[in-house]
């Protein structure tokens, strides 16, 4: 859900989330599902992204995307709006290095309370 605050008026909030406006988008979209599968036997390991407080990224545009929660989209992942960090930064983890066919999934906040919130990885993403 998005909610945006308009400036003249405080107390106006407008809700951007079709569920809300559209009673019949939660039908629409369950009638679009794919079957599903538990993803046991397809996982290898489960990991997290580094968590560095009190810090900014060092920008490098030859450098590693650090990819946020708010790149996953319901149609994959848009590196377009990551930034591009310092490979030898605290945020750049061997651990947590994406790969091609990775899942990845919001783990806080907003972007995890979303259903649907999680992408598969596929190189040459935009």
């Amino acid at each position: 859900m998005f909610v945006t605050r308009k400036p003249q008026d405080a107390d106006l909030v407008e809700r951007l989330d079709p569920g809300y406006w559209h009673p019949e988008y939660d039908r629409v979209m369950s009638e679009c599902a794919v079957p599903l599968e538990p993803l046991g036997p397809y996982i290898e390991h489960i990991t997290y992204g580094a968590i560095v407080t009190g810090q900014k990224p060092i920008l490098d545009q030859d450098g590693v995307y650090l990819i946020g929660q708010g790149a996953l989209l319901h149609t994959g992942v848009r590196l377009a709006e990551c930034p591009r960090i310092r490979a030898d930064s605290p945020w750049v983890l061997e651990r947590s290095q994406v790969r091609e066919g990775d899942l990845l999934l919001a783990r806080s906040g907003t972007g995890s309370l979303e259903r649907n919130r999680l992408a598969v990885y596929r190189v040459g993403e935009s």
